[in-house]
């Protein structure tokens, strides 16, 4: 799983498990967890779990948002442009309801509303 992509090494070494989806928003790969770990100054890398934390996920999501520049997409309801940002995938033929987009819409009219 995800061996030899992202600066993770070959299979035989587990980062590809170990470096896997973590946080609230699905962070991957050894780059990934290095970039947080100079970002936030959490040691990621030599403890991939600590994305596990709900504080330290909520960190590495709003440092995600802020580094993609994702107000400019949420202040204009520009729903698929963040779930592009994201890797979410937006709704087409091919997939149907890309990873709950149909859901995330939703949502996003329910809390408008609100």
């Amino acid at each position: 799983m995800y061996a030899n992509r992202g600066g993770n090494g070959d299979q035989a070494s587990g980062d590809g498990f170990k470096y896997r989806g973590g946080g609230f928003l699905q962070n991957t790969f050894r780059n990934g967890y290095e970039f947080l770990k100079v970002k936030t100054g959490i040691d990621f890398v030599s403890n991939p779990d600590l994305i596990l934390v709900e504080a330290n996920a909520m960190i590495c999501a709003v440092l995600f948002w802020s580094e993609n520049k994702l107000n400019q997409y949420a202040d204009l309801d520009d729903l698929d442009a963040v779930s592009d940002a994201i890797n979410l995938g937006r709704q087409t033929e091919r997939y149907g309801d890309s990873n709950g987009y149909t859901h995330r819409k939703e949502c996003l009219q329910k809390w408008k509303t609100i």
